[in-house]
This record gives structure tokens, C-alpha cells and sequence, in this order.
């Protein structure tokens, strides 16, 4: 089979910022009230990303063809800060990670007959320290496929798609946030029919018809 790679790595960071140590010991009033600066040289901020990831395309036969690709991503933050009611410097460190993955055949049986099929996924992790360690977590899965075909002056569509969704709220603090399901999967269906119509060289008419059902979408 013809195979074609492509992948990439990439690497950010920053550190530092602006040192926060010259404000050592300076008295802050807010509110009518007062805190002392407790910063030092070591209270930096730091950003730090890396991602990377790869592309397969290969020529599995004369009518088939595929494409693999992955991708993977993480971001981390470490920030000093401080508030009235805790004026000592604390860290809010927080995390993310992602994974794409997607795999894709594309199937020519003859001129006037092919189809694809696709899958989808996707998962990102989020952790949050700021109010507490909270963690929402997020997860998506999509099937769909697709035929074409021609019969006569009739070229026609049909597909169908499933949607599978994830959620996973973990830890979230006791404050302004509230989830009705932090743990929940959802689901979506759907199915279509498409026929183009040739009535001539200059005008074609185009029907069609699609449903779904989302799970989602209900009153409970």
C-alpha cells in the first residue's frame, strides 16, 4: 500500500513575568482594609504547552483509501496570587490535556458509486485548583458514513451519523457553580436521504429529508 506520514511536536513556555519581589513588604489598602505584600524574588509564574501529533494517509487498494490522525496537547499553569482574605501568596496551578484521535476510509467501487465512513473521538481533562480541585472532564464520540450513488439523472445520498457525549464533573466547588447531571452520557442519532435531480444542463433540483433524536434534549 502507498503510505504518506506527517507528524509535528511543538513546545511553549514562559516564565517569570514580572518579578514581584521589588513590592516585598509594601502595605496595600482596599476596602478600608490592609495587607502587607508578601511576594518574594521566587514568586514567579510559569506557562508551560506542549502538543504534537501524526497523519497517516495510505492507499490500502485501488478503491480504498484511508486517513489516521492523532493529536495530543497539555497546557499547565502555575500563578502566584493573593487576596484580602488570604493575603499570603499561594499557587493556583492548573492542567489541561486533550486527545483527538479520527480515523477516515474513503471506499470508489466504480464512477458513479462510492462512500465513506468516519470515526471521531475526543477526550480533554481539565484540572482546576482555584475554589478548590475541581475537575471537569469532557468526552465525544462520532460514527457516521455516507453513500453516494447515481441512477440515471438521480444522484443520491444517504447517511446516517451516531453521536455518543460524556460528561464527568468531578470535584466542583460549593459556590456558584451547580450541575443538575455532573455525571451524565448523552446520545444523538441521525439519518438522511438526499436526491439530486437533473432536469437539463442548466437546472437541477435538489430533495431531501434528515432526523435526529438527542437524548439532551427532553424535560427530566
Amino acid at each position: 500500500p502507498r503510505v504518506k506520514l506527517s507528524m509535528f511536536v511543538n513546545y511553549n513556555t514562559t516564565r517569570g513575568y514580572d518579578k514581584t519581589s521589588a513590592f516585598d513588604g509594601e502595605i496595600l489598602t482596599v476596602d478600608g482594609r490592609q495587607i502587607v505584600n508578601k511576594f518574594t524574588s521566587d514568586s514567579t509564574n510559569n506557562w508551560r504547552s506542549y502538543s504534537g501529533g501524526f497523519n497517516i494517509e495510505a492507499g490500502l487498494s485501488d478503491k480504498i483509501k484511508s486517513s489516521s490522525r492523532l493529536f495530543y496537547s497539555h497546557v499547565s499553569t502555575r500563578a502566584y496570587t493573593s487576596s484580602l482574605s488570604r493575603p499570603e501568596p499561594w499557587v493556583a496551578s492548573d492542567k489541561g490535556e486533550e486527545i483527538i484521535l479520527s480515523q477516515h476510509f474513503d471506499v470508489t467501487f466504480n464512477k458513479t458509486h462510492a462512500m465513506f465512513l468516519r470515526a471521531f473521538f475526543r477526550r480533554q481533562n481539565v484540572e482546576i485548583t482555584t475554589g478548590g480541585f475541581y475537575q471537569p472532564r469532557f468526552s465525544v464520540l462520532d460514527l457516521e458514513f455516507q453513500d453516494n450513488f447515481r441512477l440515471g439523472n438521480h444522484e443520491v445520498s444517504v447517511g446516517g451519523n451516531y453521536r455518543w457525549v460524556k460528561f464527568d464533573i468531578q470535584n466542583y466547588p460549593d459556590c456558584n457553580l451547580f450541575y443538575l447531571n455532573p455525571d451524565r452520557s448523552e446520545t444523538l442519532y441521525g439519518f438522511f436521504v438526499q436526491d439530486k435531480i437533473s432536469l437539463g444542463k442548466a437546472v437541477d433540483v435538489t430533495l431531501g429529508v434528515k432526523g435526529e433524536a438527542w437524548t439532551l434534549i427532553s424535560n427530566t
